[in-house]
């Protein structure tokens, strides 16, 4: 990726300033504390990851990438950070696409969902911010708000969208999965958000590293992997290789159940939450 005077500005900045966080203080991002380990912890494994709305990036940043990873914004700046991000780390664990443009038209043309997820991070509707205040260079006006909905329901993959609790998004996703947490607004007060799934509580996870709902918990979870690898690993290599093919076995039939699961899901409550999402495709 060829970066323009303002990438180089931004990476010199991001190199400068202690990282992308720094450079990327973006409104309504998920570097709060524990949000975006939150959200990364609901994702069960994947090979495409997308997100239209990239705004600072955090998530899609944070968590391990998969084997083509997309962000998508419609502000120019946007995509020369995260370009300029990109330039600094030189990640190269996964392919980075990155595309200037609407998150909604792209989601309508991408046609590749075998193994996808997507994880929606939209301004959130005006009608429930604390401030009525635009945000960003591009809102997502009520008209826009339902016809991501109407997308989301159609998508044949895994989708988690973030957001605050409103009559539009209940009604539409009513038959979706709801995690909710509390997490710190920009003027600095506390907030309840909502992460909506498409899929049951996953079995599996694309990440590890942040399971658990808190930093106390992330750690005791942390400890006793750590102390469950080192006694697996001081056992005799039969002995080890029967409790793994058991382990092993276990998780299956879990993931079989939750496949099944989500199959009903995203069979049953797609055109359920199409009708109530609203009337038919704006113009």
């Amino acid at each position: 990726m060829e970066l323009g005077l303002a990438s180089t500005i931004v990476m010199l900045d991001y190199i400068a300033g202690g990282g992308y966080a720094a450079v990327m203080r973006y409104p309504g991002g998920k570097s709060g504390s524990g949000v975006c380990q939150r959200i990364i912890s609901q994702m069960p494994p994947h090979q495409v990851y997308i997100e239209p709305f990239l705004g600072g990036g955090v998530v899609l940043f944070t968590k391990a990438p998969a084997l083509i990873n997309v962000g998508v914004d419609a502000d120019p700046r946007v995509i020369e950070a995260a370009g300029a991000r990109l330039a600094a780390d030189g990640d190269g664990r996964g392919r980075f696409d990155l595309v200037c443009g609407d998150g909604i038209s792209y989601l309508r043309q991408w046609r590749w969902w075998t193994g996808a997820l997507v994880y929606c991070d939209p301004p959130y509707l005006m009608s429930m911010r604390i401030s009525q205040r635009r945000l960003y260079r591009y809102e997502l006006e009520l008209q826009g708000h339902i016809a991501l909905l109407q997308v989301l329901c159609r998508l044949p993959c895994y989708v988690m969208v973030s957001g605050y609790e409103s009559e539009l998004y209940s009604q539409a996703l009513s038959t979706w999965r709801v995690v909710r947490y509390r997490t710190m607004t920009r003027g600095g007060r506390m907030a309840d958000e909502c992460l909506w799934c498409n899929f049951p509580e996953p079995v599996e996870l694309h990440d590890y590293r942040f399971l658990g709902s808190d930093f106390r918990e992330r750690e005791r979870i942390r400890r006793r992997r750590s102390r469950w690898v080192a006694m697996l690993a001081a056992m005799p290599v039969l002995e080890r290789a029967a409790v793994v093919s058991d382990l092993l076995a276990r998780s299956a039939e879990g993931k079989g159940r939750q496949e099944a699961q989500g199959a009903t899901i995203l069979g049953a409550g797609g055109s359920q939450c199409l009708g109530r999402a609203g009337g038919g495709e704006p113009h």
